[in-house]
């Protein structure tokens, strides 16, 4: 059984039926919160993966974890699931539907890696000017690594630009000690 197969092809009629249903903007925020929360949770996935609990009592305990309630698309969605006895593949499908929500939207995901934590001014500014290169809506996730010394590391598809002061002295170890040393 192909997983990432079944995943895609779930994630596609979830897209489509939420879109249908114009909720597909809340379940993609209602997809984003249960993937993150669905890692963390052992409970749930044994919930969802016994066979005793019925349905309706495992889409309750899925919903239990949104702090609002669910769109009726994500819902009909959780229960078609189940009802196939895929639960298996349900956090494929969720990371499935991400996938293709920012591919159908053009939005991207970057990560920004600073050595000290940056105002919003200067990441508002940097937003700007990669929307404006990149042509699509970028969404970040920030991270502070001291590690770096100084600078920052950026990274989106398969771009990556690292101008961390960290890096630099590697470099610069590397190339320094490349070089043999001569007695005078």
């Amino acid at each position: 059984m192909d997983t990432g197969l079944i995943s895609r092809r779930y994630a596609k009629a979830l897209a489509d039926y939420s879109a249908r249903c114009g909720e597909e903007a809340r379940v993609y925020g209602e997809v984003q919160q249960l993937a993150g929360l669905y890692r963390q949770d052992l409970p749930l996935i044994e919930a969802l993966h016994s066979p005793v609990l019925p349905i309706e009592e495992k889409i309750s305990a899925v919903s239990h974890l949104s702090p609002t309630p669910l769109s009726r698309s994500l819902t009909d969605f959780i229960r078609l699931v189940l009802r196939h006895h895929r639960e298996a593949c349900l956090y494929i499908m969720f990371l499935s539907f991400m996938e293709l929500y920012r591919e159908r939207h053009n939005i991207r995901e970057a990560e920004l890696i600073t050595a000290a934590p940056v105002g919003p001014e200067i990441e508002e500014s940097l937003r700007r000017k990669i929307q404006e290169w990149s042509h699509c809506t970028v969404n970040f996730r920030r991270r502070v690594s001291p590690a770096l010394i100084g600078g920052f590391v950026f990274r989106m598809d398969d771009t990556l630009i690292d101008a961390s002061l960290s890096s630099q002295l590697r470099t610069l170890r590397r190339e320094l000690g490349n070089e043999p040393i001569r007695k005078i």
